[in-house]
């Protein structure tokens, strides 16, 4: 038979591993990184020169899903620890945490490749 204790202390050290390898996945927005409302901005006709041409990354979408997937999660994974009044502090904790990891994961899978185009207009 598995020691309880022992068991308890492997949910803690899963969730931990888990929690740095989701962390992992959260990116910033960065000067190659573009918002879902900053894409296909232009809608009228003008000439120019293009002057370059790089890729580029659209954020993906920010729904509470991933959020409220990874709060209930991180909050069942924090349940798992402990007793009494320490065991509610690691629901919260973990439901906190997994709310944010969620929230970077759905962020992150939903992110999609884009080009950017800079044109020198003619003037």
């Amino acid at each position: 038979m598995v020691n309880p204790s022992t068991m308890k202390w492997r949910a803690v050290a899963g969730a931990m591993v888990a929690a740095l390898v989701v962390s992992g996945c959260a990116q910033s927005l960065g000067g190659g990184t573009y918002s879902r409302t900053e894409a296909r901005r232009a809608m009228t006709v003008q000439f120019g020169t293009v002057e370059s041409v790089r890729a580029v990354q659209l954020e993906g979408t920010k729904t509470p899903v991933g959020s409220l997937a990874g709060a209930a999660i991180g909050g069942i994974a924090g349940n798992t620890v402990g007793g009494g009044r320490g065991q509610a502090v690691a629901t919260v904790i973990g439901a906190v945490a997994g709310g944010l990891a969620g929230s970077a994961v759905e962020e992150g899978a939903t992110r999609q490749p884009g080009v950017e185009v800079t044109v020198r207009l003619d003037n």
